[in-house]
């Protein structure tokens, strides 16, 4: 069973693949929708915003993109410097992997079969001890 997300994602890529698919008129219905519906649409757009962002980074390292992953970055980096300079409340917007990380909380030595995983890294060999030989 697919989520509503995948069946959405297939049935644009089908459609956008169709020759005579028109964005514009897909961008005008979706554009006289109520508020909220389309707070949520610019929701979508920042993401894919930033997954393509990341994909024309990692292409343009190999040598080969696009002309709208180059835009996609250049409008991440635009989205960005915006989502610092204003606080936006009714947007959730992507939150750039820095933040993610800092917020996560501390790890916590626990009380679990992987308890040795917690320990401090000790180096074995000052365990040992002097052999003299002769």
């Amino acid at each position: 069973m697919k989520t509503t997300e995948t069946k959405l994602a297939e049935s644009i890529a089908n459609a956008v693949d169709d020759h005579w698919f028109n964005p514009a008129i897909l961008a005008h219905l979706l554009s006289n929708q109520p508020h909220f519906t389309i707070d949520r649409i610019m929701e979508i757009v920042a993401h894919l915003l930033k997954f393509n962002s990341k994909r024309y980074k990692a292409d343009f390292e190999q040598g080969v993109t696009s002309e709208g992953l180059f835009i996609s970055n250049e409008l991440n980096s635009h989205l960005n410097m915006l989502s610092k300079q204003y606080k936006l409340e009714n947007l959730k917007l992507p939150k750039e992997t820095k933040k993610i990380i800092k917020g996560l909380p501390d790890p916590k030595p626990s009380d679990s079969r992987y308890s040795w995983l917690d320990e401090p890294a000790r180096n074995p060999f000052d365990e040992v001890q002097k052999v003299s030989l002769f």
